[in-house]
């Protein structure tokens, strides 16, 4: 079932139809687009090893350059981190724990951000007037900063924490911690923050390269484990304030027979996968004991290897922990001459053995399958039934559909 802005009755009848006929659907979580915000996270660790937010590296996914590697499969939300950074007040000076993170191309300009940090405290100082850490975004051609301080008593004793650091307008003369309309007037978000607006993207507004430091004062022992930056659907949702509107539409359709699985997002860019596993894992925990547990969360992961804002499938799943690596591939609208037609055996052959070609067929199904056998996950592939954009892809003939389906299941 695509996306639709149907009411509840309508949405129900509709899988009761299905699941009269046998069939059960995917269901978008249409009501939930609010959700989808995005956030971009960097991993820290020992020598200012921070994560970028491109693909990774390794045997299975041979296309991505050695150099490349971000250590994404390392970031984890909950309990302990795999990797962090220990500065302890005994054994390291003061100094930047951290800097020059962030990349020049990933945060658009004409949007609020908020920043936030992964810290727990390990000294047994508690006082109010020791900082910590300071955390400091700088715009790269102005030397413009915002900045704020951890104190001591802010933390908790060895329990991680994700901390809330500061909010701010990026742009090219930014970044500004207040916003102003066009008459001045100081602007209040939503969330009562005073000089933020609630928006996202004014418009292509550019790309304005800032970095983030973390300076250490040296006098507080603490480990970190990362660096968050959300945008304002993003904060919200990973404030909780989205939670009831998820449970209350798992409540809505789980029962219904006609429901295979909650369809959370499609083909998520890496911006979102984080945001997407929030969503997952709430599914999950309102599916928990009800007997529906089945027709939990999925995500489309296009196997377009090929385009740098889509990730590869091992990032997918290290990042979203879905339980299924649901893959879609479009290869028949690359084939550009059509069935009966002279050299149409020889472009449809390229097209699913070449590995050249883009949108080919069989490496996208290995380098799939490689990654789901790796994290022990399901592969559920998904052959090309229909046209997309017709001036650029055409619908497949029965014969091809008959040729990806076997394709599939042969590898």
């Amino acid at each position: 079932m695509g996306r639709t802005t149907w009411g509840l009755p309508n949405i129900n009848y509709e899988l009761n139809k299905a699941a009269s006929r046998g069939i059960t659907t995917f269901l978008w979580t249409y009501q939930l687009d609010y959700t989808k915000g995005r956030r971009w996270m960097y991993q820290v660790e020992d020598n200012y090893d921070f994560g970028s937010h491109s693909d990774g590296t390794n045997a299975f996914e041979p296309h991505i350059p050695l150099n490349a590697e971000p250590h994404w499969s390392q970031v984890k939300v909950n309990q302990n981190a795999p990797n962090f950074w220990r500065l302890d007040s005994g054994q390291h000076s003061a100094g930047y724990a951290a800097e020059d993170v962030l990349e020049d191309d990933l945060q658009p300009d004409g949007a609020t951000y908020y920043v936030k940090l992964r810290i727990k405290r390990t000294g047994i100082q508690s006082g109010s007037t020791i900082p910590v850490v300071k955390v400091i975004i700088i715009n790269k051609t102005n030397n413009l900063p915002a900045e704020s301080v951890i104190y001591a008593n802010q933390l908790i004793r060895n329990v991680w924490q994700e901390k809330f650091l500061f909010s701010f307008h990026k742009s090219a003369i930014g970044p500004a911690v207040t916003a102003e309309d066009f008459n001045n007037n100081v602007l209040v978000d939503s969330l009562g923050i005073i000089g933020i607006e609630d928006f996202e993207i004014l418009g292509d507004e550019g790309y304005t390269p800032y970095e983030i430091k973390i300076y250490w004062y040296g006098q507080v022992s603490c480990d970190l484990d990362y660096i968050a930056i959300d945008d304002f659907r993003s904060h919200k949702l990973h404030s909780g304030d989205y939670d009831s509107a998820i449970q209350i539409f798992v409540d809505n359709y789980k029962i219904n027979p006609g429901l295979g699985n909650i369809k959370v997002h499609d083909e998520p860019s890496k911006e979102y996968l984080l945001p997407t596993r929030y969503v997952k894992e709430k599914i999950d925990t309102y599916l928990s004991g009800t007997g529906f547990e089945h027709k939990g969360a999925l995500a489309f992961h296009p196997s377009r290897w090929y385009e740098p804002k889509i990730s590869s499938s091992q990032q997918f799943l290290a990042q979203t922990r879905l339980e299924i690596l649901l893959s879609n591939n479009y290869p028949i609208g690359f084939v550009d001459v059509a069935p009966n037609y002279p050299g149409y055996t020889t472009s449809i052959q390229n097209i699913f053995d070449t590995r050249l070609i883009v949108n080919n067929q069989i490496y996208g199904i290995k380098f799939e399958i490689d990654a789901a056998n790796r994290f022990e996950k399901s592969f559920w592939f998904s052959p090309q039934a229909h046209s997309w954009k017709d001036t650029v892809l055409r619908e497949p003939s029965a014969y091809e559909i008959k040729t990806m389906t076997n394709l599939g299941i042969c590898y």
